[in-house]
């Protein structure tokens, strides 16, 4: 495993990153106080342009063990990193790792694509992922989401603004997805989600406007929803045909 240290890691950190993720080392640190554990930032948080106001910063810690005591301990700085930018950690221990490459591909597939470690060991860039887990886990994803998106339509009642919530998860979990189906096809390398969408149009040869309006902006409205709807919806069924 490659050791990368916290001040070497924060250095590559976009500077509105530098000195949350510092603190959240310190408080994971202190959480697990006596364990080995790893930090790692990836995804958006590490592109051109990222706006921590519109896209809290994801992070994954990799620890020896997981207790109770622990996680309500980490859990006691939450609302002071959420302040900072920061989403709610991915936790796990190695052994997760090791048990969700066939049933959780994509979530581990979107960490090593893009990513850096900035205390531990680097438990992400030696992965490798067996593409028929990654295919289906693809097509189960892509239903959850119109599922998803179908109950959020629903529970909202109606209310200005409650779809909002609702694309936001959608569209988070079917970009992931779509980079896996991309992963299929040969692009290993993490895309943005304008890229994306470029790619798919590619690939499926013709146009996803729900897709693409949804790339294109940091915020949704609810009158975006009927035509991001119709496009994850068609995804499932162009990529379930393969």
């Amino acid at each position: 495993m490659n050791e990368v240290s916290t001040q070497q890691g924060a250095r590559q950190l976009p500077n509105a990153l530098s000195d949350p993720i510092t603190r959240f080392a310190d408080a994971v640190s202190d959480s697990f106080r006596g364990l080995e554990f790893s930090l790692t930032v990836f995804g958006k948080a590490l592109t051109a342009g990222f706006d921590p106001r519109q896209h809290p910063a994801q992070t994954a810690v990799v620890v020896e063990r997981l207790e109770p005591a622990s996680l309500r301990k980490l859990a006691g700085h939450g609302m002071r990193m959420g302040r900072a930018g920061l989403d709610v950690p991915l936790l796990m221990t190695l052994q997760h790792i090791e048990c969700s490459l066939d049933t959780f591909p994509l979530e581990l597939l979107e960490i090593q694509q893009l990513h850096i470690t900035v205390r531990g060991a680097d438990h992400f860039a030696d992965l490798s992922f067996d593409p028929a887990n990654v295919r289906l886990q693809c097509e189960r994803e892509l239903k959850r989401t119109l599922f998803a998106m179908r109950h959020g339509l629903i529970a909202g009642a109606g209310r200005e603004g409650s779809l909002v919530s609702v694309m936001r998860d959608a569209a988070r979990n079917l970009f992931r997805t779509l980079r896996g189906v991309l992963w299929l096809k040969g692009e290993k390398s993490y895309r943005s989600e304008s890229d994306v969408a470029d790619e798919l149009e590619k690939l499926l040869n013709r146009k996803f406007p729900g897709v693409r309006g949804v790339a294109a902006k940091p915020a949704f409205e609810d009158s975006e929803f009927d035509r991001f709807y119709a496009d994850v919806d068609a995804l499932g069924e162009l990529i379930d045909g393969w």
